[in-house]
């Protein structure tokens, strides 16, 4: 009988859960919260790390009506990626259409239709109020950090003429410098200097920081488990802050779902001791191995009664030379490897080998791929007096 692939079996199919609300949980502004701006930013976290894309409704309506029929107020309607707001998983109400003043708002999320397009459960809806103006811009505190005459984001610094532009106010530019609160099981500590800054959570735990722009501190932490990167966003005060942090997970960064984001306040403007970062012992110069000479190959797994003899010669990095007079090999040598492919009497194959000691000898693979693919062999290489 002939080798060849039998019939394909009977098929079978499997589903895969479908996405769900219910581990959408508020981060800002916190339920029931009143807000001084007329322009808020909606955050929340979400326990299914792999969703990114959601639908967000904000109005006055706290039944969300949308049919022109029973609708009695406007509805914000937005899709976002959760992945590219800053803080994450955040949209901010546009400084174009402002909401209205003294009054109670109803807002939900949920992850953006996937798969066979069933649409999904709303979460649970959240609710905060405006104050009664947008906020005017008060003295700041005499705090470390605090932005010095800048309004809160989304309250004009003036009354436009007619016909033009409202002018937007710039975000508050935070010092970070101090020890923060935080609900992910430790303090955060920073000390800036300009645009630089050095860090630590717990008092142990090495932060460097790697984004550092307006009231926004980001970096990476140096631990062994748990979350390894954070990013912050300062309240307008810059006494409070919210954000996310993360965990590697699946080859990519994803937020640990903690019930309500990671948030805290300013404790102290005096940072706690900030470890100074280890010294870094440079790597030691390793010297390329030279391949110029005679060298013997002995196969070891599979035993070989006759070894090969190699006559090499090395430019640069490249390797040519001959098997036992009438073969050939070139390769490529990286630091004290080298690797290349082999030909003789109508064999031909590749090696990989490393070297031991040094240079004096290497071991590695030899690997036969014409006319039996997949013949490998364990081989020691080894100068020839």
């Amino acid at each position: 009988n002939s080798p060849g692939w039998g019939p394909w079996s009977e098929s079978w199919r499997f589903r895969t859960p479908p996405p769900s609300s219910s581990g959408i949980r508020v981060v800002s502004p916190a339920a029931g919260a009143s807000v001084s701006t007329l322009t808020p930013r909606l955050t929340w976290t979400d326990s299914a790390s792999g969703i990114f894309y959601f639908k967000v409704q904000l109005t006055k309506d706290d039944q969300f009506r949308t049919s022109p029929d029973t609708a009695v107020a406007a509805v914000y309607h937005n899709l976002i990626h959760g992945g590219l707001s800053n803080p994450v998983n955040t949209w901010a109400v546009p400084a174009g259409a402002a909401l209205e003043p003294s009054t109670k708002y109803y807002w939900r999320v949920r992850p953006r239709v996937q798969g066979d397009g069933t649409p999904i459960d709303w979460s649970s809806h959240f609710t905060f109020e405006t104050s009664g103006t947008a906020a005017t811009p008060t003295p700041a505190p005499t705090f470390v950090g605090s932005p010095t005459a800048t309004p809160a984001a989304g309250t004009p610094t003036s009354t436009p003429a007619a016909g033009t532009a409202t002018p937007t106010a710039l975000p508050p530019t935070c010092n970070w410098t101090g020890t923060w609160s935080s609900n992910a099981g430790g303090n955060f500590g920073f000390l800036q200097t300009g645009s630089t800054a050095t860090g630590v959570f717990n008092g142990t735990d090495s932060l460097t920081i790697t984004a550092l722009s307006g009231n926004t501190i980001g970096g990476t932490r140096a631990a062994t488990t748990g979350w390894t990167s954070f990013t912050l966003t300062a309240t307008a005060d810059c006494l409070g802050y919210a954000g996310s942090i993360f965990t590697p997970t699946g080859g990519g960064l994803v937020p640990i779902p903690l019930p309500s984001g990671v948030n805290g306040t300013r404790q102290s403007a005096t940072p706690p001791p900030i470890p100074t970062p280890a010294p870094v012992t440079p790597a030691p110069t390793v010297t390329p191995c030279n391949m110029s000479g005679n060298w013997t190959v002995t196969f070891i797994i599979p035993a070989q009664a006759a070894p090969i003899r190699l006559a090499l010669t090395q430019a640069s990095a490249t390797v040519t030379g001959t098997l036992d007079g009438t073969g050939t090999l070139t390769g490529t040598v990286a630091s004290t490897s080298v690797s290349g492919t082999w030909s003789k009497g109508g064999e031909s194959g590749r090696f990989s080998i490393n070297g031991i000691g040094g240079c004096v000898g290497f071991l590695g693979q030899w690997v036969t791929e014409v006319p039996a693919p997949g013949n490998n062999a364990l081989v020691q290489v080894s100068k020839t007096p």
